[in-house]
């Protein structure tokens, strides 16, 4: 998908890639209702997160020597979907804003350019509709629906700071402890209800355990009002000196979440437990490498020392990349591993996605080093569903061309771990592999990346990304 000339100009986008009109206008639409934001940007690499009315789609978008190319993951089966022709309508205005405005040479300090993204989601809060369905309390929580149609919850936690939590995806990731949800609920709330009278009569309607966004997402707590003598002590034993959690204090904190589970006043948000749930998973894998006894008869191939101490440490890691020489066995490697963390984890489905040519390989491999068959997912849309969805074999195979085929198939049916060889077809972070494979479902992820590694840092980080 891409066009040799005139990239994000409005004019040609229009006559050349985003037609009908209908298609235009419904892009045209999430781009005056707001619902483009633009996540990242390395030189003429893009991203930017569509807000559709049932999920948010992240755009990837890439000029290179003139020339535009793009992808979404929605698997649409248009040249270009609706979510594509937003982002790029979306990057043209931006680009004709850059060119309105007076060139500068000015040199931006963190807090200037933090107080420079607050000003842009501050445009775009006034800019927008939105639907809110105030609490009774005027903290939250609130429910405020965008012009896509999505619902968000959000609750206020400083009305001077004008800093509370969202659900949305920016929130998660920005490090503002705002976004313009929270910013335009800020203002409507003001204008709807007399807030300064309510502040001092109400209390935070909960207590709150979070991420904090502005302390690199540390696990912390907020509460304004009264509490009760149990969970005041309880907040004392387990969030002491600044009031943060930090990582060497885990162990200790997950006491804490097992001592307020059902209690009604006590909300902990989603990221913590995500947070929480990493780090014993972590936890698991390193007590277990010093007890289990990995059993490498399982195998009908004999291994080398240094190939079993590679296998080992990927068995007890849920990411890891083998980087190997050619020659050396990476796949072997990769092949026991599976093995193993079937044996001792339980697993109960691997994919090995590689390239179209190793295809053949990979199945004649496993079938000779493990002795059991592993297909080949091809053949009609029915027949590959039927490969993904079967609980046996324990290996399938497919190839990158597949998985981006077959996206929404393999998110009905995810896997325990991903093996993802020749992956450097994944460097280029906006490519349509890289998008497809990084949206797939996975407990554990085994990467084979050929020596030398990507030497670009970005390449090097978009593999990493898949990891983790």
């Amino acid at each position: 998908m891409s066009a040799d000339r005139n990239p994000l100009d409005p004019e040609y986008l229009r006559a050349h890639l985003i037609s009908p009109a209908s298609l235009y206008n419904r892009a045209a639409t999430l781009v005056s209702s707001g619902s483009c934001t633009l996540k990242e940007q390395q030189q003429d690499r893009f991203l930017v997160l569509v807000e559709d009315l049932f999920e948010d789609f992240p755009v990837q978008v890439e000029l290179a020597g003139g020339a535009l190319s793009y992808q979404c993951p929605c698997a649409s089966a248009l040249t270009c979907c609706h979510h594509a022709a937003a982002a790029l309508l979306y990057l043209a205005r931006l680009r004709e804003q850059e060119a309105s405005a007076p060139p500068s040479q000015i040199q931006y300090t963190r807090e200037e350019m933090i107080a420079r993204v607050l000003q842009e989601r501050r445009q775009r809060a006034e800019q927008e509709a939105y639907q809110i369905d105030f609490a009774d309390n005027v903290y939250g929580v609130h429910r405020l629906t965008a012009a896509s149609g999505q619902v968000y919850q959000l609750t206020l936690r400083d009305f001077d700071r004008e800093v509370g939590y969202c659900s949305c995806p920016d929130y998660r990731t920005n490090k503002l402890g705002a976004c313009k949800h929270l910013i335009a609920l800020f203002r409507s709330i003001r204008r709807k209800y007399p807030v300064e009278k309510y502040l001092q009569t109400q209390a935070y309607p909960f207590v709150e355990i979070y991420c904090d966004p502005q302390k690199s997402y540390h696990i912390t707590y907020f509460y304004k009002g009264s509490l009760n003598i149990h969970i005041a002590a309880l907040l004392e034993k387990y969030f002491p000196g600044d009031g943060y959690v930090y990582p060497e204090q885990y162990d200790r904190f997950i006491e804490f979440l097992s001592k307020v589970e059902g209690m009604k006043k006590v909300v902990v948000r989603p990221e913590v437990l995500a947070k929480i749930e990493k780090y014993v998973d972590q936890q698991f894998l390193m007590h277990l490498s010093q007890s289990a006894r990995p059993d490498f008869s399982l195998m009908s191939e004999e291994l080398l020392p240094f190939q079993k101490e590679a296998a080992l440490k990927a068995v007890f890691q849920a990411g890891i990349i083998l980087a190997d020489a050619p020659g050396l066995g990476a796949e072997l490697q990769a092949t026991a591993a599976a093995v193993i963390k079937r044996e001792l984890f339980g697993f109960q489905r691997c994919l090995v996605i590689t390239a179209e040519a190793r295809l053949e390989k990979w199945q004649r491999d496993i079938r000779g080093w493990v002795g059991e068959e592993a297909p080949v997912c091809q053949g009609d849309r029915g027949r590959r569903a039927e490969i993904y969805r079967a609980e046996q074999p324990y290996f399938r195979i497919a190839s990158y061309a597949a998985v981006r085929q077959d996206g929404e198939l393999l998110r009905q049916t995810p896997v325990d771990l991903i093996i993802l060889d020749e992956a450097q077809q994944i460097k280029d972070y906006s490519s349509p592999a890289s998008i497809a494979v990084k949206a797939l479902p996975k407990k554990h992820a085994l990467v084979i990346c050929p020596l030398p590694l990507e030497q670009r840092l970005g390449d090097l980080y978009s593999i990493m990304n898949f990891i983790d």
